[in-house]
């Protein structure tokens, strides 16, 4: 039950309860077979192949880009886990769209636009430990990172307020945890 799965899991396991809930609704709709239990891990590899192409296409040029999607997509290490059933994947998709999103909250010049993007940057962050991991390691360095380009572009006032936000993560973080 999605009761039993907060508890201590087989063999002294762990897995963040979000991808858990994920894989237990994914297995009540499709089903316990081999590609029902994997899915849930491709989606998430799938999404990382996704946020990679857009990371490219945004960030770097035409090879750069390319390389990086195909790295994301056959990488040694990043593909075995797409078929695996644990967690690995969701690590890697928020591992790479928590600092892309804090890239991409502090570019508006309009500071509304920036605060509007910075929430939604705590929004995923606070998401995205529920689910990955990843999330909680990439976090606190974007969180600085954010911090610090809100205090430089837009002052302290901003920065307070772009501190607020972690109030929302650690409450989630506190209810996760």
């Amino acid at each position: 039950s999605l009761r039993d799965l907060s508890g201590t899991l087989w063999l002294g396991q762990s897995a963040p309860f979000g991808w858990l809930v994920l894989e237990r609704i994914t297995m009540a709709i499709i089903g316990t077979s081999e590609a029902a239990v994997r899915a849930v891990p491709l989606m998430f590899g799938m999404a990382t192949v996704g946020t990679a192409a857009w990371v490219g296409r945004r960030w770097m040029g035409r090879v750069g880009g390319t390389v990086f999607v195909l790295l994301c997509w056959i990488g040694q290490y990043v593909s075995h886990y797409r078929f695996e059933v644990k967690h690995y994947t969701a690590d890697i998709f928020f591992g790479l769209l928590l600092p892309a999103l804090a890239v991409w909250a502090i570019e508006p010049d309009p500071p509304s636009d920036r605060a509007r993007r910075i929430w939604l940057w705590w929004v995923a962050a606070a998401a995205g430990h529920w689910f990955a991991n990843g999330a909680l390691l990439v976090t606190p360095a974007c969180a600085i990172f954010l911090s610090v380009a809100v205090w430089r572009r837009d002052g302290l006032r901003a920065a307070v307020w772009f501190a607020a936000g972690g109030l929302m993560w650690l409450a989630s973080f506190a209810l996760h945890y």
